[in-house]
């Protein structure tokens, strides 16, 4: 027995190391993954399914060689099925779907053999047989299958043609056959015979490979996901809407058959694209949006007619990721596969915990078609287990079904008979592990061949344990489940949330939990006990706690009595079993223990929340307990009563998608109700019932409420009245016919206030209309002897508490009380429906409650200014001597005012008292301040206003009594401050509290702080305009744009003076009388102009002009501006502008404002000082915007220093897409990710060449990487330019559409119409066949012959196929032509003003085909090729071609692309260029980027249209433009731009040719010649002792070089006796040129020698050293040096003290040295 547990023991273990390879929901996709032990050991790792798995034969035994085989039936990574027990197969509540699924998409089944499965299907009670007809192949067509896609048809016979075809592409060595209409009603009648239901499953938006080659024969282009052949781009309109169009014909033939489902499959996306799925690449660029859109889409088509949707999981929720959108829970998950490493799908329970119902598909129990593919066999299926999910850990314990799957991944390996056979007995097994389920009886109807639909009736829930919940909609009830936690035990298959909603919320049960906290106690109160005993403390011993007993001991010492306390614990609680921890003497001493706090334990419960919803009866399960819950309409009875004649509305709650309706069930002559619900009363008593009831769009019963009405009529007079005081600041106002009332303020002080009692009797105040309060408060009354004037009414509410004196929102007569802003503003009153209520600011009536005062405020108006009124809450003296209220002399203060124009004209003319003081108000001081209150001002008939600024200083003032105050001085602080500021207004209000002022900000010059303090209100005015209006502009003369402009209120009939004009740097005659009388002077001093930009009054600047219309009604000055920069663009990227850009070395400055351009915007990057100008339209001029930048001046004041920015569009500017304007309810969609790209920033004088930029160089596809394209007739776009004309660019390929051009002018003129084909459709030839694929920025509209000025041009998409936009370009934005016109000057700074654009299709061309002259000299051909060029007496270009598969002909011109050239391979234009001017040529690659050559040097040319130079300043010649024929791509040739010469071409010569030949690269006989190096040995006078010569011989005028080493050996050779070279080193390399001599000097001179022997002191010889010294000067002899000759001694020898000798050159001298 021991020896068989340990073997058992050793085989399970295995068993548990072997994992299985994860295949995929149709098996045809192999996947490694990791299997891991239970250690973790993921080291090992499993062959790919095409590398390991072999056909089973055996489940876990080993393989004939003896090792264990990878089992595909194994669980995946982390499972462990064997602990998993077999279930029952009696019924499940809430399983209801037993299902065998056949792939007959991928392999033709015959009615037979399908037949034969549901037999072995039903008799294994398996009641569903899902058809996979539509999975990479279709293999079921309908009678018909025609469709209508986004308006176009399609026949049924080319989408049934498309879908064979697409079927035998797919696989071609299989019964090529489909299923009929006929065959499916037969097999759907025979299941019903057999209790089966047929599942249909058409997979999409994967597994189509048989749709999308019908979709490709229908004409659709790109319409598939990366380069799968079986899965579309669900970003694609056009694919979605195709394939969601033919899914649609299924769903509704199948829901007609009585089909209750339909599998969408949605799986495996792409995952023909690199071995497999590409949901993470989806969620990478958000395509995976538009997969759940799709998604969602398909299964709401399935539940509209009726079925339920179901789908494989791997693509919902993938990665466990919500953020996408949501998903439609109601579709039910096949649960095949949990993933593997790196396909990281949704776990089962994730997907059911979001609300799925989950099918077991368990992929480790297919039977697989296909080498070395799994097939289950019948014992491991009898292991299958219904809650065993694949996944780790993976227990579902509510699935609703089980799928048992035969798999066609190689529908070649055995005939469907075959199949049908072999799947019989496993089919049986797997069967035998299910739940019972009821027999279907769904195709009951069908007639074998027959199209009869019946539909299927939905049987009633069947259930046993069931509890009744009654609710009305909105009511809520509860039900708690004890001692369980069924929160995701729940079943809604019969649940309808639109019925009720509920929520289960679950608690698990938790054990209780003790907690020791430690306490330091005192022994003596715990040792109360002689013998060991308990206590309520615990001991923490090694981390566990025991309990502590104790006890004590007396003993006896002499006279003392000794008692010892002792504590210890017990292990098991036992006073026998105590080991001591310690014992003490001292009973104050204290002991570490724990005390012990238990947290009781909770029960398990689950809490059910029911809410309803709508009226109607649904079931939900939770656990074993089914409730059936049924929502009841809502009824509610409610009694009212109603005056005569007044009416309530209803208010009936109506939810969104129901209607309601209203009737009188009696009385009904008694009042009446409209369809809004508000019920009028009439004049007669009586009782009535009004009955609202609503209802569901279905027409249901939603909701009943019952209104029993009593119509009396009111007594008015028992109405208790409103009051409404009357009061101006805080001092009431003696209103005729009101009451007086005596109060007491905060102080205790009386003061009076003065109300009118309304009474709801007064005519109209009993209405719906109310009155207005202006009916009750008058308009104006008296106070203090003078007129004031009604403002407002203000409804305050005198329990809220605020900042002012009295601190509560009560008006009352307490000092500085100022409540004219607190509260609420109202205009009418009313009492109405029993109550009294105002009509508010709001404009709604409110009700009146008992803490509201009501007040009537007034206004003092003060007459200062002809051209605004005023008007001041609060009341004062005029400054200039009236008589008015009483004023303390000692304590005042003043308010004056001042209009000032936009001309900085001031009325009064100066601040002085004399002239301020009729604009001016006395007030009386307060202690401690005072604020300003409100003052009002209101603009009149000839001004608004639109600033208000306050300015303060000292006022003095003398006085007649107390009533009459004259001021005489004022001394102004200069310290003025904006306090409003507007568009321009007719009213404004400034206000401060007049009590507790704000000083914060400007706040502080609208309050008196100190005693006798002056302010002036300026208020600034701006004429409105009139017939009679005159007015003034200031234009940037530079952009002839307008920077200011203002208008002069006038008379009728007054203009400018006719002699107003510039003299010198001033206007003169510049001034005119305004309405008022006011003489207004025009300034060109801009410093004066307050209301003109900063940037422009202090920027520096000249004023260079004034002009007045001939009418004299306006007058225009002109100023040019200092710290000024030119910029051009010629691309709408955005341009960057850093500070080196603008010469600002010093970047210190503290803050930079910029202003606003006039057609694109700027982003400030204030860190980096960069500035990034990016249009948002075409150009239609100069652009200009300001930048100020401030900083401090040595003192520390706050300088500031403008500088202008123009933007130059170039003479050509070219505009991405986004520059276009999409027409409404154009679905343009942008194509590819615009690149981030910046132009190059390029000053006014840089000489940039206009036109390239190096953001364009490596384009391979449409410029800047985007484009937009259209699907849909009559999508259109427009853009506006101003210019001579425009480049229409798009991406074109065989099957792009028409578009419609229309062209405008400035009044919406038709200009042009042109409908032009942007199919590259080929021509007659070679020479016009056109690639396949993309030819991108394509001229496809070329209108450069408009007039300049402003043109609209609007795109339209003609027909059905598709266009795609790249962008336009703008001709001459700009003129250009001559001195005076906008640009010139700039332009030709740059070399490009006066453009010529030539284009080079309409030259006069010459062709020459050159590839028989191969091999052959230029020099020797070029008259003979130039004889032969066609009509060469007047061609100025010429096209020849070395290409040996094309010939150039007619055809290039009649049939290529209208609007360019193009150069294939081997073939060139040459040009010959008269003009002296820069030359530059538009050139493209039409595919990708492409290399070429001009005049033989290589030039890189992308797929962008830009102008590239070709002839440099001051030279003239030829130039030739050479695509090579290894460059792989056509060369399009656009446009020739010449600037001020428009005769820049010249007719072809025969030295023209001989140029094309060598551009091209014929050669001529290279001359050979000798290249000779003459070497002369000099001494050092420069004497020539001896001389030689290197002689080689090469092509004439190009290098020879002599190395050193060959002239060292020369040298050598001719070196005199005697000689030698000074310094060898100096000899270097000599280039000669071939047919050339030079002279190569190397310094010799006569050798000295001296030899030298070394001795020891007794004459033995130890070594010799031949010294030598070479002459470099007039010297006769040479000096050895006493170091030299040192140097030279032996090793291991050293000298006494040595002198030099001298040796004659041309001899040898000796010398003996001793040595030691």
């Amino acid at each position: 027995m021991k020896k068989l547990k340990k073997t058992l023991s050793l085989f399970l273990t295995v068993c548990m190391l072997v994992g299985s390879i994860s295949v995929t929901a149709f098996a045809d996709e192999p996947q490694a993954e990791n299997i891991t032990s239970e250690n973790n050991d993921t080291s090992k790792k499993v062959q790919t399914e095409s590398d390991a798995q072999t056909e089973n034969t055996t489940s876990a035994d080993n393989d004939a060689s003896g090792n264990m085989q990878t089992e595909p039936d194994a669980q995946a990574e982390g499972e462990n099925e064997a602990d998993v027990a077999p279930q029952s197969t009696t019924a499940v509540n809430g399983y209801d779907y037993s299902i065998t699924m056949v792939d007959c998409g991928r392999k033709y089944y015959s009615v037979e053999s399908l037949k034969s499965i549901i037999d072995s299907s039903s008799e294994a009670g398996m009641h569903y047989v899902m058809l996979a007809v539509g999975n990479d192949g279709l293999r079921f067509l309908l009678n018909d299958m025609s469709l209508e896609v986004n308006g176009k048809s399609y026949t049924s016979k080319q989408v049934s043609t498309g879908i064979h075809n697409g079927n035998v592409a797919y696989n071609s060595q299989t019964d090529q056959k489909e299923l009929t209409e006929s065959d499916m009603n037969t097999i759907m009648a025979y299941a019903y015979t057999k209790g089966v239901e047929i599942i249909p499953l058409i997979n999409t938006p994967g597994h189509m490979d048989a749709i999308i080659t019908c979709m490709k024969e229908l004409g659709m282009t790109n319409v598939t996901y990366s380069t799968s052949k079986r899965t579309i781009d669900v970003t694609n309109s056009e694919a979605v809407a195709f394939t969601q169009a033919l899914l649609q014909k299924y769903i509704t033939y199948f829901a007609s058959k009585g089909c209750t489902l339909f599998n969408m499959g949605a799986d495996e996306y792409g995952n023909d694209v690199n071995g497999t799925p590409h949901f993470s690449d989806l969620q990478g660029n958000g395509g995976y949006k538009n997969y759940i859109e799709y998604l969602n889409d398909v299964a709401g088509k399935i539940e509209i007619a009726g079925m339920k949707p179901m789908a494989f999981n791997d693509g919902i929720y993938y990665n466990s990721d919500t953020s996408y959108g949501t998903i439609d829970n109601k579709i039910i998950v096949c649960y095949w596969s949990a993933g593997w490493d790196g396909y990281n799908v949704a776990s089962a329970r994730f997907l059911s915990q979001q609300g799925f119902k989950l099918i077991n598909t368990h992929g480790d129990y297919y039977w697989v078609l296909g080498k070395n593919k799994n097939k289950v066999t019948e014992s491991k299926a009898r292991q299958f287990n219904i809650n065993s999910f694949s996944g780790k850990n993976a227990t579902i314990n509510n699935p609703v079904g089980a799928m048992f799957c035969i798999w066609s991944d190689d529908p070649t390996e055995q005939e469907d008979s075959t199949v049908a056979s072999n799947v019989k007995n496993v089919i049986s097994a797997f069967g035998s592990t299910l739940p019972e389920t009821t027999a279907r009886d769904s195709h009951k109807d069908v007639t074998a061949g027959g199209t009869d639909p019946t539909p299927t009736p939905v049987p009633n829930p069947d259930v046993e344990n069931q509890e009744n919940i009654t609710l009305e909609i909105g009511g809520t009830a509860t039900r708690t489940q004890e001692n369980v936690n069924n929160q995701n035990d729940t079943d809604t298959s019969k649940y309808d949330e639109t019925i009720a909603k509920v929520t289960v919320k679950g608690t698990d049960a938790t054990a209780g939990e003790d907690t020791y906290t430690s306490e330091k106690v005192k022994c003596s109160d715990i040792a109360t006990n002689t013998s060991w005993t308990k206590t309520e403390y615990y001991y923490n011993k090694d981390g566990n706690y025991y309990p502590v007993y104790t006890r004590y001991s007396e003993s006896q010492i002499l006279f003392w009595t000794i008692t010892t306390y002792y504590y210890g614990y017990s292990t098991n609680n036992n006073e026998n079993n105590v080991k001591e921890i310690g014992n003490t003497t001292t009973s104050s001493e204290k002991w570490t223990l724990y005390r012990k706090t238990t947290t009781p334990g909770v029960n398990a419960s689950t809490e059910i929340t029911f809410e309803g919803v709508t009226p109607g009866t649904t079931y939900y399960k939770v656990g074993d307990i089914t409730y059936k819950i049924e929502v009841k309409p809502i009824a509610k009875t409610e009694n009212k009563t109603i005056f005569f004649n007044q009416s309530q509305p209803l208010n009936v709650q109506v939810p969104d998608g129901c209607t309601v309706s209203y009737a009188i069930t009696n009385g009904n002559d008694l009042l009446t109700i409209d369809n809004n619900g508000n019920v009028t009363a009439g004049s007669t008593e009586g009782s009535t019932t009004v009955v609202a009831t609503v209802k569901t769009a279905s027409g249901t019963v939603y909701g009943t409420y019952t209104y029993n009405y009593t119509i009396t009529e009111e007594d008015l007079t028992n109405v208790t009245p409103l009051k409404l005081e009357y009061w101006i600041t805080n001092a009431g106002v003696n209103v005729a016919g009101s009451t007086e009332e005596t109060r007491t303020n905060t102080n205790g002080k009386e003061y009076k206030a003065y109300y009118s009692n309304i009474l709801a009797s007064t005519p109209g105040i009993a209405s719906a209309e109310g009155v207005d309060v202006t009916s009750i408060a008058p308009k104006t009354t008296a106070h203090d002897n003078r007129t004031i004037y009604y403002w407002r009414a203000r409804a305050l509410d005198t329990e809220l508490e605020n900042d002012s004196s009295s601190k509560k929102e009560r008006q009352t007569g307490d000092e500085g009380d100022d409540e004219t802003f607190s509260g609420t503003g109202f205009t009418k009153i009313r009492y109405y429906n029993g109550e009294w209520e105002i009509f508010t600011e709001n404009n709604s009536w409110t009700s009146v409650s008992d803490t509201n005062e009501l007040v009537a405020y007034y206004r003092e108006y003060i007459k200062v200014t002809n051209e605004v009124e005023s008007y001041a809450a609060d009341w004062g003296n005029k400054g200039d001597g009236s008589t008015g209220g009483w004023l303390d002399t000692n304590n005042y203060c003043t308010l004056s005012m001042q209009v000032v124009y936009e001309d900085g004209t001031t009325n009064p003319s100066s601040t002085s008292a004399n002239d301020l003081k009729t604009k001016t108000m006395v007030y009386g001081y307060w202690t401690n301040g005072r604020g300003i209150g409100t003052v009002m001002l209101d603009g009149s008939e000839n001004y608004e206003i639109y600033k208000v600024s306050a300015e303060t200083g000292a006022a003095t003032a003398s006085f007649v009594g107390n009533n009459a105050a004259t001021v005489t001085k004022f001394q102004w602080d200069d310290n003025e401050q904006d306090v409003w500021e507007g568009e321009g207004s007719d009213s404004v209000a400034i206000h401060n509290n007049a009590k507790n002022p704000s000083k914060d900000g400007a706040y502080a010059n609208l309050c008196w702080d100190e005693n006798k303090e002056a302010i002036l209100l300026r208020i600034y005015v701006r004429a409105k305009v009139t017939d009679d209006s005159l007015t003034v502009h200031y234009m940037d003369q530079t952009t002839q744009q307008e920077f200011y402009n203002y208008n002069i209120a006038v008379r009728q009939g007054t203009v400018f003076d006719e002699n107003f004009k510039k003299q010198g740097n001033k206007l003169i005659n510049n001034t005119v009388q305004n309405k008022l009388g006011i003489t207004q002077t025009v300034q060109s001093d801009l410093k004066n102009m307050t209301e003109i930009g900063a940037q422009y009054r202090y920027g520096g600047y000249d004023f260079t002009n004034a002009k007045r219309s001939e009418d004299g009604k306006e007058v225009w000055l002109y100023y040019t501006f200092n710290n000024t920069h030119k910029f051009v663009a010629d691309f709408g990227l955005p341009l960057t502008i850093n500070a080196e850009n603008l010469g600002l070395a010093d970047t210190s400055w503290e803050k930079a404002i910029v202003g606003k351009a006039k057609y694109g915007t700027i982003q400030q990057d204030a860190e980096n000082h960069i500035l990034t100008y990016t249009a948002n339209q075409a150009f239609q001029g100069i652009d200009s915007f300001t930048l100020t930048l401030f900083g401090k001046d040595e003192e520390g004041k706050e300088v500031n220093v403008p500088h202008t920015i123009y933007i130059y569009p170039a003479t050509t500017v070219y505009y991405e897409e986004n520059l276009f304007t999409t027409g409404d309810g154009s679905k343009w969609e942008i194509v590819g990710s615009a690149a981030d790209e910046k132009q190059a920033t390029s000053k006014i004088g840089d000489k940039a060449q206009y036109g390239y930029d190096n953001a364009y160089s490596s384009a391979t596809s449409n410029s800047n990487n985007s484009a937009i394209t259209s699907v849909t007739q009559g999508d259109n776009v427009s853009f506006t330019f101003k210019g001579t004309g425009f480049d229409l660019d798009a991406k074109c390929d065989k099957n792009s559409g028409y578009l419609l051009v229309k062209v405008t002018g400035a009044n919406d003129e038709n200009e042009k119409f042109m409908l032009v084909n942007t199919a590259s459709l080929d021509g007659e030839s070679d020479l016009t066949t056109y690639p396949e694929g993309d030819l991108y920025n394509v001229p496809v509209i070329s209108c450069t012959d408009l007039t300049y000025g402003v043109h609209k041009v609007t795109v339209t998409h003609a027909d059905s196929k598709p266009v795609t936009l790249d962008g336009y370009k703008v001709y001459n934005t700009l003129l250009s032509k001559s001195e005076g016109d906008a640009a010139y000057s700039e332009y030709k700074e740059d070399l490009e003003e006066n453009p010529s654009f030539i284009e080079v299709r309409d030259l006069n061309f010459g062709t020459i085909d050159l590839k028989d002259y191969d091999s052959k000299y230029a020099s020797d051909i070029y008259k003979q090729v130039y004889n032969k060029i066609t009509d060469v007496q007047n061609c100025n270009a010429v096209i020849s071609n070395k290409n040996k598969n094309i010939s150039v002909t007619k055809d290039l011109i009649d049939n290529g692309p209208k609007n360019e050239v193009y150069l294939h391979p081997g073939m060139s234009l040459t040009l010959n260029l008269s003009t002296s001017r820069v030359v530059q040529l538009g050139l493209r690659g039409l595919q990708k980027g492409v290399y070429c050559t001009i005049n033989g040097t290589e030039q890189q040319v992308s797929t962008t249209d830009m102008f590239y130079k070709i002839k440099n300043q001051g030279t003239t010649g030829t130039v030739t433009i050479f695509n090579p024929e290894d460059s792989g791509s056509i060369l399009a040739v656009t446009k020739l731009k010449v600037c001020d010469d428009p005769n820049a071409l010249g007719i072809v010569s025969e030295d023209t040719v001989l140029d094309m030949l060598h551009n091209t690269g014929f050669t001529d006989p290279v001359p050979m010649a000798d290249a000779t190096a003459n070497i002369n040995l000099v001494d050092y006078t420069g004497k020539t002792i001896a001389s030689t010569s290197l002689t080689a011989n090469g092509e004439q005028g190009t290098d020879a070089t002599f190395t050193a080493d060959q002239i060292k050996s020369a040298v050598t050779s001719a070196l005199p006796e005697g000689y030698a070279v000074v310094d060898a080193s100096k000899i270097a390399d000599q280039i000669v040129k071939y047919g050339e001599s030079a002279d190569v000097n190397v310094q010799i001179g006569k050798v000295a020698t001296l030899k030298v022997t070394y001795k020891k002191l007794f004459g033995k010889t130890v070594g010799t050293a031949t010294l030598t010294g070479v002459q470099t000067s007039a010297g006769s002899k040479y000096s050895f040096s006493a170091s030299e000759i040192k140097k030279a001694v032996p090793s291991g020898y050293w000298t006494i003290k040595l002198w030099g000798t001298k040796v004659k050159y041309g001899t040898t001298g000796t010398l003996t040295v001793n040595v030691f």
